[in-house]
């Protein structure tokens, strides 16, 4: 079917819903309480047609709202909220995170939803910021929320905020970032209200059409790149924060007659913790676009900013094993479900995708967003305060540059600024730095992890932490090295001890010290390949040891440490060549670590 709309009207319409959704996020950033949302940027946006399909924005829909509610009882000025992992099966993947949607109506007739979700900074539970380590079921992790009206033709529910409100130990934080949030819809009534009079009604919506038709011809051609056959990668979790075992995640990608099969038999059962993930298929073909755009699009001359929407779901057949670690039985606990999604969503498919394009598709990266949550009463102030930093790690080796260092990117999160953190709680941020030797060495290095050190300075205080990437090392691919994994201590009157990778309110007292030290990403290409030049001056930038820079990059530093001895590094290089072997995915040592829910103590204070 041919479009009726030009190609002019259609690039104006798709570029005002990005100027619409930029709109809602500089709305929620200015209005928002919480640091989770204002400082973190812990939320996403989109816009959905009217049957709550994703037209343009992140990964969400609205048909939940159109199966819960009848046509005739969505009206305008309506605003519904929902936080239910099982219920959206999977949109909301925890219960921190909590959608609203907006009806949009153009002369009575419904035409599209303004959706938006953000995690809030607590909502209940065993622990802070429904992101509890060690919960068994989702009734440990706060309040559950079924499709609800939160305002009703323009007059809020009062009652559905108090009750939200009044399950959060934060809750004037709850209520202005569900406002904010609300607040945020209604820009893209306005502006869907601006453009509709503009353009008229059915060229919108034959936009909408048009864009998904575009869509799903842009994901054909993409697949029809990729070569007929099957690869398989397989990846590890630390633990559940339960149970001392790696879980198991495996992935299977098929292409047969211009069609994807992704198939995840093979992953470990359901969790007894609270890593499961309620894999949204919808939600996974997003992803997967998204790196197909990127590394297969320029091949063919596409433009990697060009909008996915649903015109691409009906390209890609998933297997999910069920029940399993990614389709819990409920009420299976999914609070962590974001270190499963870490791997899910970016590493698995760079695993796979390395197998096929390996001088296109970087390796593993560090960025599992370590969590490290406090709580506990102010002594200025008296109240209850609730802290949640995401700390950062590093990323993978790219095929023509360094993985990124200190990144977040398979949330696209913010490091919380220590000046903020320091103003408005209890602790001192004593070092903020990138952690030497971390990045995986490669002929282009892993991004290098953080040192995040927190001292306290109140009489009491509770941590909650969720981490991964501890045991087993991001990758290096190509001959890159594996990045070195992180770990944190709990430093209490001159005894250290280093702490589990995930747990709940360890009690904290005054002057105690926590120090978080993320890992680096793995490395792409044989280290002794990479510039001379680069490693010298990594060495000089404090990210590399002199002793690094000859063990594993080949490179012998003249006496002052810093000038490369240009005889020795050729003889030393071409000793490596001949001996090391070049490795299409190096996974490095599985290193011991703390079991479950116990820290050990052990001998010295870690380097900061």
């Amino acid at each position: 079917m041919s479009s009726m709309v030009d190609p002019v009207t259609l690039e104006v319409v798709d570029n005002a819903l990005y100027s619409m959704e930029k709109e809602m996020e500089a709305t929620i950033v200015r209005a928002a309480m919480s640091i989770v949302i204002r400082d973190i940027y812990d939320f996403g946006i989109a816009t959905l047609d009217a049957e709550g399909r994703l037209v343009h924005g992140l990964p969400m829909s609205g048909t939940l709202i159109r199966e819960t509610f009848p046509l005739g009882e969505i009206h305008e000025g309506d605003v519904f909220v929902f936080n239910d992992p099982y219920l959206s099966r999977g949109e909301m993947t925890h219960l921190g995170d909590t959608q609203l949607c907006r009806p949009v109506f153009w002369d009575g007739r419904l035409v599209a939803f303004a959706a938006i979700w953000g995690h809030h900074m607590d909502i209940g539970g065993i622990s802070v910021s429904g992101l509890p380590a060690t919960s068994r079921e989702i009734f440990h992790e706060g309040i559950q929320i079924p499709p609800v009206k939160l305002y009703d033709r323009n007059v809020l529910n009062a009652a559905v905020l108090q009750i939200m409100a009044r399950n959060s130990r934060t809750p004037e934080m709850m209520i202005g970032d569900t406002l904010a949030m609300a607040a945020a819809c209604t820009v893209t009534e306005k502006r869907l209200h601006e453009l509709i009079g503009k353009f008229g009604i059915e060229t919108i919506l034959e936009c909408f059409e048009t864009s998904a038709r575009r869509a799903h011809d842009a994901m054909r051609r993409l697949i029809g790149r990729l070569p007929e056959g099957r690869v398989a990668f397989t990846d590890f979790l630390d633990d559940d924060g339960v149970r001392e075992e790696h879980p198991r995640l495996c992935v299977a990608l098929e292409k047969s007659a211009e069609r994807l099969h992704v198939d995840y038999t093979g992953t470990s059962g359901q969790a007894e913790g609270a890593i499961n993930l309620i894999l949204n298929p919808n939600r996974i073909k997003l992803e997967m676009w998204r790196y197909l755009i990127n590394w297969i699009g320029p091949l063919i001359g596409m433009d990697h900013e060009a909008s996915p929407n649903y015109g691409i779901f009906d390209l890609i057949d998933l297997t999910i094993p069920h029940p399993s670690l990614l389709a819990p039985r409920y009420p299976a606990a999914v609070g962590a479900r974001h270190l499963t999604s870490s791997l899910i969503y970016r590493d698995m498919w760079r695993g796979l995708m390395s197998q096929i394009y390996p001088d296109r598709v970087p390796a593993c990266s560090n960025a599992v967003i370590p969590t490290y949550m406090f709580r506990g009463i102010h002594p200025v102030s008296d109240k209850l305060y609730v802290s949640m930093e995401c700390i950062a790690g590093g990323g993978g080796g790219r095929p023509t540059a360094d993985g990124l260092d200190a990144v977040c990117p398979n949330a696209n999160l913010i490091i919380a600024p220590v000046e903020f953190l320091e103003t408005t709680y209890p602790f001192l941020v004593e070092v903020t730095a990138l952690r030497r030797d971390t990045a995986g060495p490669g002929k282009f290095r892993g991004g290098a992890g953080v040192i995040r050190s927190f001292e306290l300075q109140a009489p009491e205080a509770y941590l909650s932490w969720l981490d991964e990437r501890q045991t087993h090392p991001a990758w290096g691919v190509h001959g890159g090295r594996p990045g070195v994994p992180g770990d944190a201590y709990l430093i209490r009157d001159g005894r250290t001890y280093r702490l589990p990778t995930k747990h709940d309110n360890l009690r904290l007292v005054l002057g105690d010290r926590i120090i978080v030290r993320t890992g680096g990403g793995g490395g792409y290409g044989p280290p002794w390949e990479r510039e001379v030049e680069m490693v010298a001056r990594d060495v000089a930038r404090g990210l590399v040891s002199p002793e690094t820079a000859r063990a594993e990059y080949g490179v012998v530093l003249g006496p002052d440490g810093l000038t490369p001895d240009a005889a020795a590094t050729v003889a030393l290089r071409r000793e490596m060549a001949a001996r090391r072997a070049v490795r299409p995915v190096d996974r490095g040592t599985v290193r011991a670590g703390p079991p479950p829910g116990r820290l050990v103590e052990v001998e010295g204070i870690p380097e900061v």
